[in-house]
């Protein structure tokens, strides 16, 4: 039997623009570990050590927001890398079951919103252990709202139900991802 586990992933990173994932720091990493019936399994988050010189290179609204919300200080103060956030997330996967994409049959996914456009990118340049740890193929809940908005734009209005909006923390934003997804599954379940 078969016990994939999903890597809900959030990322505070320095920026958006055309610069990208390789360029933009990583500022803090967030993650929830579920099974594939999306039971939470453990968390994480963490704010990550940069040097000044990458966090200059953090866009102007990236700043001004992580500033706001004090993750610029955390970031300051964080006695942890981006490598050993890396080991510890590949750590969590193992401890919950999983197996290196390459090696296993309890693989684990990386799932979330957008995170194909997102995380995956910023996996790729720089958290690279991780990216090959996981299976190649990703939940990107995103995508699947969008086909529920095109192919069915009535039924979208049932999603109010399953958010809460009272918390806009990294770890509540995946939450309410995973809440999208239970949603979305219950669906697909009832074709």
């Amino acid at each position: 039997m078969q016990n994939h586990i999903l890597l809900w992933l959030k990322l505070e990173t320095g920026g958006l623009s055309s610069l990208g994932s390789e360029y933009f720091p990583i500022l803090q990493v967030s993650a929830i570990v579920t099974d594939t019936e999306m039971n939470e399994i453990t968390s994480y988050r963490q704010a990550i050590f940069q040097e000044s010189s990458e966090i200059d290179k953090c866009s102007e609204k990236a700043l001004q927001m992580h500033n706001a919300t004090g993750l610029i200080d955390e970031v300051r103060e964080s006695g942890v890398t981006l490598k050993q956030a890396e080991i510890d997330i590949i750590e969590l996967l193992v401890e919950a079951g999983a197996e290196a994409s390459s090696q296993g049959v309890n693989v684990a996914f990386l799932a979330g919103q957008n995170v194909s456009a997102h995380e995956n990118q910023f996996l790729i340049y720089q958290m690279p252990t991780l990216k090959n740890f996981l299976h190649f193929s990703n939940l990107d809940i995103a995508a699947i709202g969008l086909a529920q908005n095109l192919w069915n734009p009535e039924s979208a209005s049932e999603m109010g139900v399953y958010t809460d909006w009272s918390d806009d923390s990294p770890n509540a934003k995946i939450r309410r991802t995973i809440q999208s997804a239970k949603y979305y599954k219950n669906k697909i379940e009832n074709l």
